[in-house]
């Protein structure tokens, strides 16, 4: 059996500088942003995922027009396989870039700090179940393309390798990467 994860494709978000109060207004945009134009997968992508016998994505835009740029049609969508929320707070700050604001709330997040925000311990079970049905999908169909998001793919991986599926720690974080993990069977 294999499960492929794969980060979804590079999505068509303005990035410019904005205050800590407009970071949710971001994210809402960001979750609802298609892909780029010109955000196009690897032929060693297009080939692999050519080889699926099931898709799954989340509900997120950037998530099923991944699958489409590949011309695959989703077998399951699912707000389960979402990205990890994040958390976010309204204050008085300078304008940063939208990259930076997510690192310094994302650290608060692993930190504890979940305002407007699933909690770390929650994000957690959900990746854990998430991974669940990520094997009940391969042990039916055998390989099986994930196209999710970027941390929750690593825990997912992390989910993975613990139940004893063979693969990468890290199945990438840049856009189109991936990795593959496989169960032996017997």
């Amino acid at each position: 059996m294999h499960i492929i994860l794969l980060r979804h494709g590079k999505p068509d978000i303005n990035k410019q500088l904005i205050q800590a109060n407009k970071f949710n207004e971001w994210i809402v945009a960001y979750n609802d942003a298609s892909l780029c134009k010109n955000s196009s997968p690897s032929h060693e992508v297009i080939a692999m995922s050519a080889r699926a016998n099931a898709v799954v994505c989340s509900n997120l835009p950037r998530s099923i027009d991944s699958a489409r740029r590949l011309g695959l049609q989703p077998t399951i969508t699912d707000w389960i396989f979402r990205e990890m929320e994040m958390p976010h707070w309204s204050f008085p700050s300078p304008a940063l870039s939208p990259n930076i604001w997510a690192v310094l709330f994302r650290l608060c997040w692993f930190a504890g700090l979940t305002a407007n925000a699933e909690s770390f311990k929650d994000a957690q079970a959900r990746a854990e179940h998430a991974a669940s049905q990520l094997i009940k999908i391969a042990h039916e169909h055998r390989r099986v393309m994930f196209i999710g998001h970027g941390l929750l793919n690593r825990f997912i991986a992390k989910t993975l390798l613990k139940r004893g599926w063979v693969g990468t720690k890290n199945p990438g974080k840049q856009y189109w990467e991936y990795g593959i993990y496989t169960y032996a069977t017997s």
